[in-house]
């Protein structure tokens, strides 16, 4: 998920978003299972900690939003700016509890608005973060800077909106926060409200002109993190905004279509076909498109409508693999029969092994599909070179039931 995790100056985010391929036997598989925004963008855990007990009774007065405390603290001298080592402050901490009257009292006392904690983080960002309203208000009537970054580029507008406080989003977006800023990542506010579902602040985001195609450096977009997390009515409401369905990431050129159809969404299928996603893209480096992909997991669905809009029953990756030849390697028992029924080639031979479809399956095991096939009019001898028989080879690999299923053709 991507989160606000203190402590670790914000390190691990969205950068590292890999491509997993994994070489299973014959042909390598596109596991798009593997796109990942690292386990934090912007990370989240947590509270500032301090030791409260150690730094006196005003700091446990402020934790604890004991006002009266804090006054007579403050009228018998104790300082209102003080800081740990770190650089939290008493303001901080009124400020990530929502100890508004305390806060107040605070700023009265001449403790900085925008003072930072060593990763750059500022009360205005605590209180955003955990949807403190009136404390954020308190805040910025006191000149709180809502443009402020941390270390690693993050604000307080991308940490309320990571965490779905729409009616905070508004209140910075009136206050001029900008909604373009990005992360050194290339993060955004809109990219968080994306993953996380929140359709209110994904919509307040792009009224107050959050730039909807801008990618991280990874090439991440929105839509891509909005398809990545399957939330259906964000990715609808990004493609009717003009979100640009083709973009790709820097990995291996993956489109939000190839994700949909990895996962197995439908719905966000339905909803990029219907504003023109293009479905003959193919990766840059295996070649496999949006409905190879959903070949290789067995999402029949997938499979039909994406045939029904036009893909290539006949398409296959870089090294020659078809769709058919990967249905049948896999076991998916089903897609097979919607292929074939779509008039795939049956005896199209693999380009570097000189086989079909049916020694794929014959060599798996899968009797099913070696039964579909011969059903389709599979010839059981097609082959090139010395490649061994659909027949010799389930006998080889002692596929009985196959073996008795090609023994009677």
């Amino acid at each position: 998920m991507l989160e606000f995790r203190r402590g670790n100056h914000f390190a691990g985010l969205l950068g590292v978003f890999s491509v997993v391929v994994l070489c299973l036997g014959v042909g390598c598989e596109m596991d798009l299972s593997g796109l990942q925004f690292g386990k934090q963008a912007v990370d989240q855990s947590g509270d500032l900690r301090t030791d409260l007990i150690d730094h006196g009774i005003l700091w446990v007065a402020v934790h604890n939003g004991n006002y009266a405390v804090v006054k007579t603290q403050l009228d018998e001298g104790a300082s209102a700016v003080s800081a740990d080592g770190n650089g939290v402050t008493l303001l901080h901490i009124a400020a990530q509890n929502g100890h508004r009257e305390v806060l107040k009292l605070l700023l009265e006392n001449t403790a900085n608005v925008n003072a930072k904690y060593k990763d750059g983080t500022t009360a205005l960002m605590l209180a955003a973060k955990n949807g403190h309203r009136d404390t954020v208000i308190s805040l910025l009537e006191s000149n709180a800077d809502a443009g402020m970054q941390t270390n690693s580029g993050a604000t307080a507008l991308m940490l309320t909106s990571q965490n779905g406080y729409a009616d905070v989003v508004k209140l910075l977006l009136e206050s001029s926060a900008d909604a373009g800023i990005q992360m050194d990542s290339g993060v955004t506010a809109l990219m968080l409200a994306s993953q996380n579902g929140y359709v209110a602040v994904v919509k307040l985001l792009f009224k107050s002109d959050a730039e909807i195609n801008v990618q991280m450096n990874s090439g991440a977009t929105a839509l891509f993190i909005a398809t990545k997390n399957g939330h259906a009515d964000i990715v609808k409401f990004l493609v009717a905004s003009n979100a640009n369905p083709d973009l790709t990431h820097n990995t291996h050129g993956a489109t939000a279509l190839m994700l949909a159809a990895q996962i197995g969404n439908i719905d966000i299928v339905k909803t990029l076909l219907a504003n023109w996603a293009d479905m003959d893209v193919k990766d840059t480096t295996y070649g496999a498109s949006a409905l190879y992909i959903a070949v290789q997991n067995g999402h029949v669905d997938i499979v039909k409508l994406l045939l029904k809009n036009g893909g290539d029953v006949e398409t296959q990756k870089n090294d020659g693999m078809t769709i058919l030849m990967e249905a049948t390697r896999k076991g998916h028992t089903e897609v097979v029969r919607v292929l074939a029924a779509n008039e795939a080639e049956l005896d199209m031979l693999h380009k570097n092994l000189g086989v079909p479809a049916l020694w794929m399956a014959a060599s798996n095991g899968h009797a099913d599909i070696v039964k579909l096939l011969l059903e389709f009019g599979a010839d059981v001898d097609a082959r090139e070179g010395g490649a061994y028989s659909p027949l010799e080879i389930a006998q080889k690999n002692g596929h009985t039931e196959v073996v008795k299923l090609l023994s009677d053709m």
